[in-house]
């Protein structure tokens, strides 16, 4: 069995790599659970400067796999998601993790969707290749727009008009 999250150090920097591509890199329960792992290491380990984190194939991630989760939201209710994932789905997107100090890259190679795009914004640093594309699907709805103000801006400068901060 290939591991789903793919994990190296070269040097000062920790190459992270979300590898399921026959799922556009979805993150089960058992990836959010490397990904947190990973995620400590990264922080504690005083060799690492600074992290990259990317998915295998044509697709950053798709965000949550569903799969895996509605089946627990569906019985004993949409909460248990957030009860149980206190740091957010891949673990830096809230809670203790959430405040590392070394700054984390998002190398958006494909499809960014869902909570993808929240993974992306938590990084201090994103690049898109020239094949990226993202989509928002349900959540909050400040955070919805602020991420679709984000990405809209990102999109002009690909194009070279955007003259306005982030």
């Amino acid at each position: 069995m290939t591991a789903k999250v793919l994990y190296n150090k070269r040097g000062e920097v920790a190459y992270i790599t979300l590898n399921r591509p026959e799922v556009k890199n979805a993150i089960d329960i058992e990836s959010h659970e490397l990904l947190c792992d990973i995620w400590r290491d990264f922080r504690d380990d005083p060799g690492l400067r600074v992290a990259v984190i990317t998915g295998t194939g044509d697709a950053f991630t798709a965000g949550a796999d569903l799969k895996t989760h509605a089946p627990e939201w569906q019985t004993i209710g949409p909460m248990v998601g957030r009860e149980r994932l206190e740091d957010g789905l891949c673990g830096i997107t809230r809670g203790p993790l959430s405040r590392i100090t070394k700054p984390i890259v998002a190398a958006i190679n494909g499809w960014c969707v869902g909570h993808g795009v929240e993974l992306a914004m938590a990084c201090d640093i994103r690049i898109a290749s020239e094949m990226w594309g993202y989509a928002l699907c349900g959540g909050n709805t400040t955070v919805m727009e602020r991420s679709q103000q984000f990405f809209d801006k990102v999109d002009r400068g690909r194009a070279g008009t955007t003259s306005t901060p982030l």
